[in-house]
């Protein structure tokens, strides 16, 4: 997975702020098949915890509800973030929605950004009105209709963090998974293979065995 190692958010002129999306080459289960997974989620932190900020994981974000609940005696609201180990509280800029006895899954923009962006909503896409109805939000969708990645125009995102004098931390995980029709000899350094990354870490299984599945996972800030 070198070639998914670099970090590439900082220089993106889109930023992903919520991403689950499969992907797949040649036949499934067949000699030649290529199964890859992007996973991306992100949180709206004080700029001034950067350092606490930088300690959370994908794990700590990811595993997170964004849906309203009660903690003791108080109750939640939909979107707000909490992280025990630093104390630190945010918000998610995307929110995901799950419904009992319904499949579907939705995905929706903070209302604040909304709001403080002066966005309008087309379809899966959010344009500005007063700067000539740019683009500056988007949702894609996979072929069967479920959300796959939530973009933002990254100069509207600074500007939109600068006002709030908030961060933005992102966590993406990544894995890929290949099928040959004979040993491709694949060998690590060590029986627990494991390197670390700039904000995150890159993890395989031992290469005895009979099906790796390279993991990445980082985080970073915006």
């Amino acid at each position: 997975m070198e070639d998914l190692r670099r970090p590439r958010i900082p220089q993106a002129s889109w930023v992903p702020i919520r991403a689950s999306v499969v992907s797949r080459k040649g036949e499934y289960w067949k000699p030649g098949c290529v199964d890859e997974y992007f996973g991306a989620t992100s949180v709206l932190l004080p700029a001034d915890d950067s350092n606490d900020a930088l300690k959370i994981s994908w794990s700590d974000i990811g595993n997170q509800t964004q849906k309203s609940w009660v903690e003791g005696e108080d109750y939640i609201a939909a979107g707000i973030f909490k992280d025990y180990q630093t104390d630190l509280i945010g918000s998610f800029p995307v929110l995901e929605q799950y419904r009992d006895g319904d499949q579907a899954t939705e995905w929706y923009l903070d209302q604040d950004i909304i709001f403080a962006l002066g966005l309008k909503l087309e379809e899966d896409s959010w344009v500005c009105p007063g700067e000539d109805f740019i683009e500056v939000a988007r949702l894609r969708r996979g072929d069967d209709g479920r959300p796959e990645i939530f973009e933002i125009r990254a100069e509207h995102l600074r500007d939109y963090l600068c006002a709030r004098k908030s961060g933005l931390l992102v966590a993406t995980y990544r894995s890929r998974r290949a099928v040959f029709d004979e040993n491709p000899s694949i060998t690590w350094e060590s029986s627990n293979p494991k390197k670390e990354l700039g904000g995150g870490h890159w993890k395989a299984p031992s290469a005895t065995s009979m099906r790796p599945v390279p993991r990445m996972a980082q985080n970073g800030p915006y």
